[in-house]
């Protein structure tokens, strides 16, 4: 494996702002910063392996992934990321360090034979290796986890340039 692909800006605009677990923290994603994969990236960088080229994998995703940072309470708080997926992305096999729990919001992915609609989820432990593909009205989702946003890795176990095409 490489070492961590440094995709994500330095720009202080990029810098993630932490919420206090002392009181109520309200959220509002219409008044949250969308990060485009491809420009810019909400979380940690990604440990890609060898046999992918790190542009490959950045292209696979450019203009087919936005994020939304809802909620990042920093170290030992809680994180909220909303992601729009672009119909028929296929997202690369990768794990995380982290625990999720994903609910379906809009659209739909598929995962193996399994289709999961608006209000359908699942928890994914850290270092479980998962793929998705968005159906064909794209989807948005929310992915929940304890931990900051910044402490959130992807590692890519894909090692088949091949396998990085999309369904539409």
């Amino acid at each position: 494996m490489t070492s961590p692909a440094n995709i994500e800006s330095d720009a202080p605009e990029q810098k993630q702002k932490h919420t206090t677990r002392a009181k109520t923290t309200f959220f509002d994603r219409t008044e949250v910063e969308a990060f485009h994969f491809g420009e810019s990236r909400a979380t940690a960088p990604a440990i890609v392996p060898d046999s992918i080229p790190l542009n490959d994998f950045e292209s696979t995703l450019a203009g087919r992934l936005v994020t939304r940072i809802l909620l990042n309470q920093g170290p030992g708080g809680f994180s909220l990321v909303e992601s729009d997926v672009a119909p028929g992305t296929r997202s690369p096999r990768h794990k995380h360090n982290l625990d999720q729990v994903v609910l379906i919001l809009e659209g739909s992915m598929r995962q193996g034979n399994r289709v999961l609609g608006p209000g359908a989820g699942y928890f994914t432990p850290a270092d479980q290796v998962y793929t998705f593909v968005a159906g064909p009205d794209g989807c948005r989702y929310v992915e929940f986890r304890l931990g900051a946003v910044e402490e959130i890795t992807s590692e890519l176990v894909e090692t088949d340039p091949a396998r990085l095409v999309h369904e539409s």
